[in-house]
């Protein structure tokens, strides 16, 4: 029970010293208007691309409440005329 306490104790010790970096994050607004953010690391050969944007029911307008519902079952889902691919 005692090494129990020791390790655990060491543990928290060890990892309660764990500070977070400060990032430095590059932000921009495109020529379109898509606010842009560049975090660069070489930590590892690796290229990671988050696309981000304001959607959803929030974004109805007033007199169009369900317009965001409806988009995404024709994306997901299609229409009798038209598959979820010719939904544009």
């Amino acid at each position: 029970m005692k090494i129990k306490k020791t390790l655990l104790l060491i543990f928290y010790f060890f990892y309660s010293q764990i500070t977070i970096a400060e990032i430095a994050i590059k932000n921009w607004k495109t020529s379109n208007g898509f606010n842009t953010f560049f975090v660069e690391s070489h930590e590892l050969p690796i290229i990671d691309i988050n696309i981000n944007f304001d959607a959803g029911s929030a974004y109805d307008p007033e007199q169009k409440r369900g317009l965001a519902n409806l988009t995404n079952h024709l994306m997901t889902l299609g229409s009798d005329n038209l598959s979820e691919d010719g939904v544009q």
